[in-house]
């Protein structure tokens, strides 16, 4: 019987995949949230439901999330990268 880890170990090389191709697509976001909540990969689960706010154009939401997040990443982590362009993003749609 597969347990809530495997499912989720097993499905964010496919999320990943459909978030590169499809990274508007917002369901896809909130699953990689969730799968790596289940993982218990808390930064990446807050940096899936940021990506999921920016596409849900839940802007102030993400923008502030991506705030409070860039403390917690390396600066030279594309996760780091990422934060800072959606907050360049929230601050030119606002």
């Amino acid at each position: 019987e597969k347990t809530d880890t495997d499912l989720a170990q097993k499905s964010l090389p496919l999320l990943t995949q459909v978030t590169l191709k499809e990274p508007e697509l917002a369901l896809a976001w909130r699953l990689m949230a969730t799968a790596y909540n289940r993982l218990g990969q808390n930064l990446e689960a807050e940096y899936a439901l940021t990506e999921y706010e920016r596409s849900s154009d839940k802007v102030t939401a993400a923008q502030k999330r991506a705030k409070r997040l860039l403390a917690k990443f390396d600066k030279n982590s594309p996760y780091y990268q990422r934060l800072q362009d959606i907050i360049a993003l929230a601050e030119n749609y606002l």
